[in-house]
């Protein structure tokens, strides 16, 4: 049995894939901004850090089981929705399987986090509780999943937000959140 789970790069991977995890969970507790900054930074770093792992071949016959329920993915898209608002666009995902599809997929955004949540809280769990070949299992999924699925999500989402950020003054962000943060308190 090989240690590829353990490598220096599948390390790093679950430690962004946490910090991934732990954000988007509070993103009600976030202020647009915030959101949009640390999201650009985060991402970025996820996908490169995805990018690298290396090939991982499957060890076990069985099933991985998956932790995240429909209510943890809608908390997720709605809180995230929520903050994004009406920055909240749908997007056009044009994943690898379907690549005969010209017109892709229309995603919003909050459901591109979502999504990305769910692979990876699925991941970090199996591999948090799991035997080495369930880590080692969990950690390919991931990576097949980033390559056919997720990836175009997060690629999305990195491209519409530097266009939210790069295409509006971010002082006009900051105001309307900060009157809508307002709003509430009345």
């Amino acid at each position: 049995m090989t240690q590829t789970h353990l490598s220096k790069e599948v390390v790093e991977f679950v430690t962004v894939s946490a910090e991934y995890v732990r954000f988007v969970e509070n993103g009600e507790k976030l202020k647009l901004p915030e959101l949009i900054s640390i999201s650009q930074k985060l991402l970025s770093l996820l996908y490169l850090k995805a990018s690298l792992l290396p090939e991982i071949e499957p060890e076990e016959e069985e099933d991985i089981p998956k932790f995240v329920t429909e209510s943890d993915w809608n908390f997720v898209k709605n809180s995230l929705s929520k903050t994004l608002d009406d920055l909240d666009i749908y997007i056009t995902i044009h994943e690898p399987m379907m690549a005969i599809e010209r017109e892709g997929l229309q995603i919003c955004l909050s459901e591109c986090y979502a999504d990305i949540y769910q692979d990876l809280a699925d991941f970090l769990q199996a591999y948090r509780i799991g035997t080495e070949g369930m880590m080692n299992d969990a950690a390919w999924i991931c990576k097949q999943n980033f390559e056919q699925f997720w990836g175009t999500r997060l690629l999305g989402l990195i491209s519409a937000l530097h266009q939210i950020k790069y295409g509006r003054d971010l002082m006009d962000l900051e105001s309307e959140s900060d009157d809508s943060f307002n709003e509430q308190d009345d």
